[in-house]
Parts: C-alpha cells; structure tokens; sequence
C-alpha cells in the first residue's frame, strides 16, 4: 500500500491555489457583473438587512469553494497527488462529488473565513502602527502574505482529516492509490 506523506509549504500553496484563484476570480466576476447590471438596469431599492450585507460574500465564498473544490484531486501536480480514498477496498478512487465535495467546502471555507477574521485583526493595529511612522500601505499589500501562510495551512489540515466516509491523502507521484479499509491508520505521514 503506497504511504501518503506530510506536503511541504510549497506544495501546500500550490494545492491550495489550484482552487483559490479561480473561486476568487469567479466571485470577483459575479460581483461585478452584479454590480454593472445594478448600475445599467433602474430597479426600485430592495431594502437589506445588514446581516444580508455582512454574509452575502462569505456565501459567495462557500459557493465558489463548492464550485471549485474537485480540482484538488482532477490532476496531478508536479511530484504528487491528492487522493480520496474511502471505506470501499475495491472500489475505483472516487471523484470530489456530492456530499463528500461539500464536506470539503465547508472544511476549507469555515477554516478560512475565521483565519481571514483574526487576519484582520492583526492588519488594524499594524496598519495603523504604519501610519504613525508616516507610512501608508494599502490592504491588499497585508492580504497577500496572510493567503500565502493560511493557504498552505489549510491544505496541511486537509490532508488526512476524517471526514466519516473519506479523506484526502498527499501521494508521490506513480503510486497507486489504494482505498482505505477499516484497519487504515487515517493519516501516516512519511
């Protein structure tokens, strides 16, 4: 049975981007194209409750994770693959679908959204303390770095949590991946 093993940091970020640029690029769109059909076509004001205002882009968030999440194990990357592997000893590797695809949204998107919340708990004060030594620097410049420690931490997460009826593995590239039966450690990182 091929051994799954612990990512290192660069192929924790790059497992993580697969799925992280294309949901941020399609929640950018659908924002937008939102926001240009509110802007051309005269509706009357619907009013919002503040509470639709504030979870409106973290369901987006989820939404687009949901979308995106299977290309975690569509392909290989370079070295390695992630595998589900599921209580099945025969059974063909399943594919990220239906109730195992919104387990694994809803892994990383709870996961991400309370790092992304003490992430900007941390920028306020250090934003500030920057524009007391007369520097401004823009958000965006703090969010870079903080995708760049949560994305890989997540994935490491990821790999080899139990989730009841399947987990994800980190392979080397050529092995096999053999299904995990009921005397499986869940998770053996090499």
């Amino acid at each position: 049975m091929p051994e799954s093993f612990e990512l290192s940091y660069s192929e924790a970020l790059r497992a993580y981007w697969r799925i992280y640029w294309p949901s941020q690029l399609t929640l950018f769109i659908l924002i937008t194209a939102l926001a240009l059909a509110a802007a051309l076509v005269p509706l009357p004001p619907i009013p919002l409750s503040p509470w639709v205002v504030v979870a409106a882009p973290f369901a987006g968030t989820l939404i687009t994770l949901w979308l995106f999440v299977p290309r975690l194990a569509s392909r290989l990357y370079r070295g390695f693959e992630l595998v589900i592997l599921t209580e099945a000893p025969f059974a063909p590797p399943p594919r990220l679908r239906g109730l195992h695809r919104l387990q694994t949204a809803f892994f990383l998107w709870w996961r991400q959204s309370v790092a992304a919340f003490f992430l900007e708990l941390l920028i306020v004060p250090l934003n500030f303390a920057f524009g007391v030594m007369g520097l401004a620097i823009p958000e965006p410049v703090f969010v870079l770095p903080g995708l760049l420690v949560i994305g890989p931490l997540l994935l490491k997460m990821l790999i080899g949590h139990p989730f009841g009826t399947f987990r994800i593995e980190a392979r080397r590239s050529g092995q096999a991946p053999a299904q995990a039966g009921a005397d499986s450690p869940a998770h053996n990182p090499g």
